[in-house]
């Protein structure tokens, strides 16, 4: 590349008022790429890896993680395999990377309204627009071309559905899903609190502090959202522990998540049925269960 070849570029590129630029670059992991990983089946050069991807729990619990970054482009080519020696041990670690469509980043400009409603063949969707001649308009066209800022691009939470989330292709693991699996993202998306948030956010240095602020808004709606989906298809009890009160009494406890995240009411009961392996455990005494919100 010459000067005249690097001008070019630039002119193509947003500058601030003091005419900067913002650049992008990303951290050389360790140790030796040997290509992406596939979100199905396992890497046949690898000899720890025995588990289909498309049946592990982070793979397909990362479709909850990803919609609620608004990151649609998860196929394996955002993926790389590093060959690496830890600990005197030589093994493959797998690495997502790439989230130049995440959040209102659009890759080439801001983010389409679009984003997360339709994959790139939706085929109920061609027909659907067949069979209306076009005239079925979606929430989504409404706000086509829209954006918030240069910064942010087009970044919501009215129209986020945490159930209803369209990658750009069908991915494997996510198309594998369970409702644990959602449950186990909707865990860790809402592990997240709002300083957390915001100190995330704080990050990326955003140039105008309403930005910041917006953005910081939008990912708290949307893990509030997909908290209370999640919540609703599993029973969100969890952490569950069994401990000694006193030398005669044992008491189960256990975290409500939709309590805890201010998803449901605190007023809640709870009841417990206890069963018993053999005749000697049964007749040894008659404990009562606990009830416990958190």
């Amino acid at each position: 590349m010459i000067g005249e070849d690097i001008h070019a570029v630039l002119d193509k590129a947003h500058r601030n008022a003091s005419s900067l630029y913002r650049a992008v670059a990303s951290k050389l992991l360790p140790g030796k790429p040997v290509g992406p990983f596939k979100y199905a089946g396992t890497r046949k050069d690898a000899g720890n890896d025995h588990v289909p991807h498309n049946h592990r729990r982070e793979m397909r619990g990362y479709k909850v993680i990803a919609a609620w970054l608004n990151s649609v482009d998860t196929k394996a080519n955002n993926t790389l395999d590093m060959y690496v020696e830890e600990g005197g041990r030589q093994f493959v670690k797998h690495y997502i990377i790439d989230f130049a469509t995440s959040l209102g980043a659009g890759g080439y400009g801001p983010a389409s309204s679009r984003r997360g409603k339709h994959g790139a063949a939706d085929i109920g969707n061609m027909i659907l627009r067949a069979l209306t001649l076009g005239l079925w308009v979606e929430p989504f066209e409404k706000k086509l071309g829209e954006k918030i800022s240069p910064s942010v691009g087009y970044f919501d939470s009215e129209l986020y559905d945490p159930g209803d989330f369209a990658f750009i292709i069908p991915n494997p693991a996510f198309v594998d899903a369970t409702e644990l699996d959602g449950f186990w993202g909707a865990k860790l998306v809402m592990s997240f609190n709002d300083e957390d948030i915001r100190a995330i956010v704080e990050t990326g240095e955003y140039s105008n502090k309403s930005d910041e602020e917006y953005v910081t808004k939008i990912l708290i709606e949307r893990r509030d959202k997909t908290g209370r989906y999640w919540f609703k298809k599993i029973n969100p009890l969890d952490n569950f522990q069994f401990v000694a009160a006193s030398a005669s009494k044992r008491v189960v406890s256990f975290e409500d998540l939709a309590v805890k995240y201010g998803n449901w009411p605190s007023v809640f009961s709870y009841q417990a049925i206890l069963s018993f392996s053999n005749e000697a455990e049964r007749t040894s005494g008659s404990p009562s269960p606990s009830r416990s919100t958190a």
